[in-house]
Protein backbone atom coordinates (compact mmCIF):
# COMPACT_ATOMS: atom_id res chain seq x y z
CA UNK A 1 0.00 0.00 0.00
CA UNK A 2 2.75 2.45 0.99
CA UNK A 3 4.78 1.46 -2.07
CA UNK A 4 1.80 2.14 -4.36
CA UNK A 5 1.32 5.57 -2.77
CA UNK A 6 5.01 6.38 -3.35
CA UNK A 7 4.74 5.31 -7.00
CA UNK A 8 1.59 7.41 -7.49
CA UNK A 9 3.25 10.44 -5.91
CA UNK A 10 6.36 9.93 -8.09
CA UNK A 11 4.18 9.75 -11.21
CA UNK A 12 2.34 12.89 -10.10
CA UNK A 13 5.66 14.74 -9.70
CA UNK A 14 6.80 13.70 -13.17
CA UNK A 15 3.49 14.88 -14.64
CA UNK A 16 3.73 18.21 -12.82
CA UNK A 17 7.28 18.70 -14.11
CA UNK A 18 6.04 18.10 -17.66
CA UNK A 19 3.11 20.48 -17.10
CA UNK A 20 5.38 23.27 -15.83
CA UNK A 21 7.70 22.71 -18.79
CA UNK A 22 4.74 23.15 -21.13
CA UNK A 23 3.65 26.30 -19.30
CA UNK A 24 7.21 27.63 -19.61
CA UNK A 25 7.03 26.96 -23.35
CA UNK A 26 3.68 28.72 -23.67
CA UNK A 27 4.90 31.81 -21.81
CA UNK A 28 8.19 31.92 -23.72
CA UNK A 29 6.39 31.73 -27.04
CA UNK A 30 3.98 34.47 -26.01
CA UNK A 31 6.87 36.73 -24.94
CA UNK A 32 8.76 36.03 -28.15
CA UNK A 33 5.83 36.91 -30.43
CA UNK A 34 4.92 39.95 -28.33
CA UNK A 35 8.42 41.44 -28.10
CA UNK A 36 9.14 40.83 -31.79
CA UNK A 37 6.04 42.92 -32.64
CA UNK A 38 4.58 40.22 -34.83
CA UNK A 39 1.42 41.76 -36.18
CA UNK A 40 -0.14 38.45 -37.20
CA UNK A 41 -0.19 36.68 -33.84
CA UNK A 42 -1.11 33.09 -34.59
CA UNK A 43 0.18 31.80 -31.26
CA UNK A 44 -2.32 29.87 -29.14
CA UNK A 45 -1.97 27.76 -26.01
CA UNK A 46 -4.12 25.11 -27.71
CA UNK A 47 -1.23 24.07 -29.92
CA UNK A 48 1.05 23.45 -26.95
CA UNK A 49 -1.35 22.12 -24.39
CA UNK A 50 -3.50 19.36 -25.82
CA UNK A 51 -2.99 16.90 -22.96
CA UNK A 52 -2.80 17.51 -19.24
CA UNK A 53 -3.46 15.78 -15.95
CA UNK A 54 -6.34 18.27 -15.75
CA UNK A 55 -7.69 17.50 -19.23
CA UNK A 56 -11.17 16.07 -19.41
CA UNK A 57 -12.26 18.32 -16.55
CA UNK A 58 -11.30 21.75 -17.89
CA UNK A 59 -10.73 23.39 -21.25
CA UNK A 60 -7.25 24.53 -22.28
CA UNK A 61 -7.64 28.08 -20.97
CA UNK A 62 -8.81 26.80 -17.59
CA UNK A 63 -5.97 24.27 -17.40
CA UNK A 64 -3.39 26.95 -18.14
CA UNK A 65 -4.97 29.33 -15.61
CA UNK A 66 -4.80 26.67 -12.88
CA UNK A 67 -1.14 25.99 -13.68
CA UNK A 68 -0.30 29.69 -13.67
CA UNK A 69 -1.80 29.94 -10.17
CA UNK A 70 -0.06 26.74 -9.04
CA UNK A 71 3.44 27.46 -10.40
CA UNK A 72 4.68 29.77 -7.57
CA UNK A 73 3.71 27.14 -5.01
CA UNK A 74 6.16 24.72 -6.66
CA UNK A 75 8.87 27.06 -8.01
CA UNK A 76 8.83 30.52 -6.36
CA UNK A 77 10.99 32.03 -9.13
CA UNK A 78 9.09 30.39 -11.99
CA UNK A 79 7.92 33.60 -13.69
CA UNK A 80 10.97 35.69 -12.75
CA UNK A 81 13.31 33.16 -14.38
CA UNK A 82 11.36 33.24 -17.65
CA UNK A 83 11.17 37.03 -17.83
CA UNK A 84 14.89 37.40 -17.06
CA UNK A 85 15.69 35.48 -20.23
CA UNK A 86 14.12 38.29 -22.24
CA UNK A 87 15.26 41.19 -20.03
CA UNK A 88 18.82 40.19 -19.18
CA UNK A 89 19.79 43.80 -18.49
CA UNK A 90 16.82 44.29 -16.19
CA UNK A 91 13.52 45.95 -16.89
CA UNK A 92 9.83 45.23 -16.51
CA UNK A 93 6.93 44.28 -18.70
CA UNK A 94 3.78 45.87 -17.22
CA UNK A 95 1.62 43.93 -19.67
CA UNK A 96 2.69 40.70 -17.95
CA UNK A 97 1.15 41.79 -14.66
CA UNK A 98 2.27 40.14 -11.44
CA UNK A 99 2.86 41.41 -7.92
CA UNK A 100 5.24 40.81 -5.03
CA UNK A 101 3.82 40.69 -1.55
CA UNK A 102 4.19 39.17 1.88
CA UNK A 103 6.91 36.64 2.59
CA UNK A 104 7.21 35.47 -1.01
CA UNK A 105 10.25 36.90 -2.84
CA UNK A 106 9.13 35.84 -6.31
CA UNK A 107 6.48 37.26 -8.61
CA UNK A 108 2.92 36.17 -7.95
CA UNK A 109 0.66 36.08 -11.04
CA UNK A 110 -2.39 38.29 -11.39
CA UNK A 111 -5.41 38.27 -13.65
CA UNK A 112 -3.37 40.43 -16.05
CA UNK A 113 -0.76 37.64 -16.20
CA UNK A 114 -3.41 35.16 -17.34
CA UNK A 115 -4.79 37.59 -19.93
CA UNK A 116 -1.34 38.28 -21.37
CA UNK A 117 -0.32 34.63 -21.58
CA UNK A 118 -3.58 33.43 -23.11
CA UNK A 119 -4.61 36.43 -25.20
CA UNK A 120 -1.68 38.80 -25.76
CA UNK A 121 -3.06 42.00 -27.29
CA UNK A 122 -6.21 40.38 -28.70
CA UNK A 123 -8.90 42.51 -27.03
CA UNK A 124 -11.82 40.20 -27.88
CA UNK A 125 -9.87 37.20 -26.56
CA UNK A 126 -8.91 39.09 -23.40
CA UNK A 127 -12.57 39.88 -22.72
CA UNK A 128 -13.44 36.22 -23.30
CA UNK A 129 -10.75 35.01 -20.86
CA UNK A 130 -12.04 37.38 -18.17
CA UNK A 131 -15.12 35.14 -17.88
CA UNK A 132 -12.89 32.65 -16.05
CA UNK A 133 -12.89 35.09 -13.12
CA UNK A 134 -16.61 35.86 -13.12
CA UNK A 135 -18.90 34.90 -10.25
CA UNK A 136 -20.81 32.64 -12.66
CA UNK A 137 -17.76 30.49 -13.42
CA UNK A 138 -17.42 27.24 -11.45
CA UNK A 139 -13.93 28.31 -10.28
CA UNK A 140 -15.57 31.02 -8.18
CA UNK A 141 -18.71 29.09 -7.31
CA UNK A 142 -16.70 26.19 -5.85
CA UNK A 143 -14.01 28.40 -4.25
CA UNK A 144 -11.29 26.89 -6.45
CA UNK A 145 -9.65 29.99 -7.89
CA UNK A 146 -10.34 33.71 -7.72
CA UNK A 147 -8.74 37.18 -7.87
CA UNK A 148 -7.73 39.06 -4.75
CA UNK A 149 -9.68 42.28 -4.19
CA UNK A 150 -7.94 45.46 -5.34
CA UNK A 151 -8.20 49.05 -4.15
CA UNK A 152 -11.07 51.14 -5.44
CA UNK A 153 -10.29 52.47 -8.92
CA UNK A 154 -7.61 49.88 -9.76
CA UNK A 155 -8.19 47.38 -12.61
CA UNK A 156 -9.85 44.24 -11.30
CA UNK A 157 -7.49 42.08 -13.35
CA UNK A 158 -4.52 43.46 -11.38
CA UNK A 159 -5.70 41.38 -8.42
CA UNK A 160 -3.43 38.53 -7.33
CA UNK A 161 -4.43 35.09 -8.59
CA UNK A 162 -5.39 32.90 -5.63
CA UNK A 163 -5.71 29.12 -5.76
CA UNK A 164 -7.37 27.61 -2.69
CA UNK A 165 -5.10 25.59 -0.41
CA UNK A 166 -7.46 22.64 -0.70
CA UNK A 167 -6.92 22.50 -4.46
CA UNK A 168 -3.19 23.03 -4.13
CA UNK A 169 -3.07 19.96 -1.87
CA UNK A 170 -5.39 18.04 -4.20
CA UNK A 171 -3.25 18.71 -7.28
CA UNK A 172 0.14 18.27 -5.61
CA UNK A 173 -0.62 15.36 -3.30
CA UNK A 174 -3.85 13.87 -4.59
CA UNK A 175 -5.70 14.59 -1.35
CA UNK A 176 -6.94 17.47 0.75
CA UNK A 177 -4.96 18.11 3.91
CA UNK A 178 -6.77 18.27 7.22
CA UNK A 179 -7.40 21.75 8.66
CA UNK A 180 -4.91 22.76 11.34
CA UNK A 181 -6.66 23.65 14.57
CA UNK A 182 -5.14 25.22 17.65
CA UNK A 183 -5.39 23.26 20.92
CA UNK A 184 -8.15 25.66 22.00
CA UNK A 185 -10.27 25.09 18.90
CA UNK A 186 -13.50 23.24 19.86
CA UNK A 187 -13.15 20.43 17.27
CA UNK A 188 -11.18 17.20 17.42
CA UNK A 189 -10.41 14.76 14.63
CA UNK A 190 -11.87 11.28 15.17
CA UNK A 191 -10.57 7.92 13.91
CA UNK A 192 -11.28 4.32 14.87
CA UNK A 193 -9.59 0.93 14.56
CA UNK A 194 -12.97 -0.81 14.82
CA UNK A 195 -14.88 -2.38 11.93
CA UNK A 196 -18.61 -2.60 11.23
CA UNK A 197 -18.65 -6.16 12.61
CA UNK A 198 -17.61 -4.77 15.99
CA UNK A 199 -20.71 -2.57 16.20
CA UNK A 200 -23.99 -3.99 17.48
CA UNK A 201 -27.05 -2.04 16.34
CA UNK A 202 -30.81 -2.54 16.40
CA UNK A 203 -32.07 -3.70 12.99
CA UNK A 204 -34.08 -0.52 12.39
CA UNK A 205 -31.07 1.63 13.29
CA UNK A 206 -28.83 -0.46 11.00
CA UNK A 207 -31.27 0.10 8.11
CA UNK A 208 -31.17 3.85 8.71
CA UNK A 209 -27.37 3.79 8.81
CA UNK A 210 -27.46 1.91 5.50
CA UNK A 211 -29.45 4.81 4.01
CA UNK A 212 -26.58 7.11 4.94
CA UNK A 213 -24.08 4.71 3.33
CA UNK A 214 -26.08 4.69 0.09
CA UNK A 215 -26.17 8.49 -0.02
CA UNK A 216 -22.42 8.77 0.66
CA UNK A 217 -21.72 6.35 -2.17
CA UNK A 218 -24.02 7.88 -4.79
CA UNK A 219 -24.48 11.55 -3.80
CA UNK A 220 -22.15 12.81 -6.53
CA UNK A 221 -24.11 10.98 -9.23
CA UNK A 222 -27.37 12.33 -7.80
CA UNK A 223 -26.02 15.89 -7.83
CA UNK A 224 -25.04 15.53 -11.50
CA UNK A 225 -28.44 14.19 -12.56
CA UNK A 226 -30.39 17.15 -13.97
CA UNK A 227 -33.79 15.77 -12.96
CA UNK A 228 -32.97 14.47 -9.50
CA UNK A 229 -30.68 17.36 -8.46
CA UNK A 230 -33.61 19.79 -8.71
CA UNK A 231 -35.60 17.77 -6.17
CA UNK A 232 -33.06 17.08 -3.46
CA UNK A 233 -31.18 19.30 -1.04
CA UNK A 234 -27.37 19.27 -0.91
CA UNK A 235 -25.81 17.39 1.98
CA UNK A 236 -27.30 14.87 4.37
CA UNK A 237 -28.22 15.91 7.88
CA UNK A 238 -28.78 13.26 10.53
CA UNK A 239 -29.01 13.26 14.32
CA UNK A 240 -27.59 10.38 16.36
CA UNK A 241 -29.11 10.28 19.84
CA UNK A 242 -28.96 7.95 22.83
CA UNK A 243 -27.13 7.52 26.12
CA UNK A 244 -23.32 7.12 26.27
CA UNK A 245 -22.01 3.80 24.98
CA UNK A 246 -24.70 3.20 22.33
CA UNK A 247 -22.29 3.67 19.40
CA UNK A 248 -22.95 7.22 18.19
CA UNK A 249 -19.29 8.26 17.92
CA UNK A 250 -18.15 4.87 16.64
CA UNK A 251 -20.84 4.88 13.93
CA UNK A 252 -19.79 8.32 12.70
CA UNK A 253 -16.13 7.27 12.75
CA UNK A 254 -16.88 4.06 10.81
CA UNK A 255 -18.79 6.01 8.16
CA UNK A 256 -15.79 8.31 7.75
CA UNK A 257 -13.44 5.35 7.61
CA UNK A 258 -15.47 3.49 4.96
CA UNK A 259 -15.92 6.48 2.67
CA UNK A 260 -12.57 8.20 3.31
CA UNK A 261 -14.18 11.24 4.93
CA UNK A 262 -12.77 13.27 7.79
CA UNK A 263 -14.84 13.11 10.99
CA UNK A 264 -14.69 15.75 13.73
CA UNK A 265 -16.27 16.01 17.16
CA UNK A 266 -17.36 19.57 17.91
CA UNK A 267 -17.78 20.69 21.52
CA UNK A 268 -20.95 22.77 21.25
CA UNK A 269 -20.45 24.16 24.76
CA UNK A 270 -17.49 26.15 23.36
CA UNK A 271 -19.28 27.41 20.27
CA UNK A 272 -21.02 30.80 20.25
Amino acid sequence: MVTNQIIMQTDRLHILQDELALLNEIISERLRTYLSNEKNETFSANGHFNQSFLSGKYNVEEQVTLLIALAPHIQPNFFDAIIQKYFQQGGELPEFGGVKSGNNRGMMPTGETVLFILAGNDISKRLEIQNIFSEEHFFYKHSILWLEDVKTGEPQMSGKLILSQEWIDKILFGKIARPKFSPEFPAKHLTTKMEWNDLVLHQQTAEQINDIKIWLEYNVELALDKNISRKIKPGYRVLFYGPPGTGKTVTASLLGKQFNKEVYRVDLSQVV
